[in-house]
């Protein structure tokens, strides 16, 4: 079994570790692949000390693993793709965009996307099954801002345009592959991943009360764990949310690890811009047979800020 990580980033590395432990090789697509061991074992790929969840292995120096200088934006670098074609069982297509603009997000997403199942082509049987596609989508594709409970059945109505163009990404790969799933995931922490924690540090952030507005976290390790867990089932579903257990209000999340931090409390203020309030259901997921190392955002900040 060979998958074809597309966009490997840190949750990408994360994935292909965890793949290679279970002895499948893995081919990671990178415009700019990392050309040294130290690039690949960098702190945003490990686990917190208190739970090591991540398998300690090298990429750079392990034959199941391979990097290929691709951009996915441009077809002319895919051909190379076309000459191990058969040998890809499964596909996770995670890139990201370089710039937070609709033509960024359009070029990285549904573009991306178009290009490489160009390249890859025909879905038929792939050795013994159907290639397996996995979208890492996000749960900006819901529109709901009232703190209602959403899950994968809520209708999908982004106001953003990065939720749209995920919607209509997720949509032309259920469209154009029959074995395919999407993953809404909400906002990724982690290692490397410590933007908010530094924004409270310098007193930079502001959070309401009354009404409360709701937040929803994954712990990196589980955004992998759960995207490897789905690449294992025989039948999973088109869509699972990848949330942990716990939405939070932002005021009790960011007030928690002020206090880790020693910092001052968050002073009460809106709303951030363009963040919706919604409570997201990680149930499907869970009923699955997933079990999330990090089932709450103030349990997974503890472990990152512990000393």
């Amino acid at each position: 079994m060979t998958t074809l990580i597309a966009g490997c980033g840190d949750l990408g590395l994360n994935i292909a570790k965890r793949l290679i432990s279970k002895n499948q090789a893995v081919i990671g697509l990178r415009r700019h692949p990392p050309t040294s061991n130290a690039a690949l074992s960098a702190s945003n790929t490990k686990s917190p000390a208190i739970n090591p969840a991540l398998p300690v292995i090298d990429l750079a120096s392990n034959d199941l693993f391979q990097w290929l200088a691709v951009d996915l934006r441009d077809p002319a670098t895919l051909k190379a793709l076309s000459k191990i074609s058969q040998t890809i069982t499964q596909v996770v297509y995670s890139a990201t965009p370089d710039q937070r603009t609709p033509e960024q997000y359009r070029a990285s997403y549904l573009e991306g996307l178009q290009n490489l199942s160009a390249v890859l082509g025909s879905d038929a049987l792939i050795g013994h099954q159907t290639r397996r596609w996995v979208f890492v989508s996000s749960t900006a594709v819901y529109g709901a801002s009232k703190s209602e409970w959403v899950d994968e059945t809520s209708p999908a109505q982004p106001d953003g345009f990065n939720g749209k163009i995920l919607l209509e990404t997720e949509q032309f790969m259920h469209q154009n592959h029959q074995n395919s799933v999407v993953m809404r995931l909400s906002g990724i922490y982690g290692p490397g991943r410590n933007q908010i924690v530094q924004r409270i540090q310098q007193g930079l952030v502001t959070a309401p009360i009354e009404p409360p507005h709701y937040t929803n976290r994954i712990h990196i390790d589980d955004a992998a764990r759960a995207i490897e867990h789905i690449l294992s089932l025989q039948n999973p579903e088109s869509i699972y949310v990848v949330t942990d257990q716990q939405p939070l209000p932002m005021h009790t999340l960011y007030n928690h690890i002020a206090k880790q931090l020693g910092a001052p409390p968050v002073l009460i203020g809106p709303s951030p811009v363009g963040m919706s309030s919604k409570r997201l259901s990680s149930r499907r997921l869970v009923d699955s047979g997933f079990q999330h190392l990090w089932p709450d955002a103030q349990m997974g900040y503890d472990a990152l800020l512990k000393p």
